[in-house]
């Protein structure tokens, strides 16, 4: 589970992501994305990294080898 508090502003503007992607046929998640993403100034950033961060992770053709797999994610979300 998860649990958020909302600070002083008027609206939650942080979103948070929690997957756990079973390998296929599998017992055992192959991989966990767990994301807490920082709304400041307004939940559009947070929402559209919520959207497409764990896809272009999984989707980089250097996963799983992570470090370069991030780099590549945090690029292709953010020219997205």
């Amino acid at each position: 589970g998860m649990h958020q508090t909302q600070g002083p502003r008027s609206s939650m503007e942080d979103r948070t992501v929690c997957k756990l992607e079973r390998a296929s046929g599998g017992f055992a998640p192959s991989h966990g994305f767990f994301a807490v993403l920082d709304g400041h100034g307004g939940s559009a950033a947070a929402e559209h990294c919520a959207e497409r961060l764990h896809a272009n992770l999984v989707g980089s053709h250097h996963f799983p080898d992570l470090v370069p797999a991030l780099q590549d994610a945090f690029l292709r979300t953010d020219a997205s």
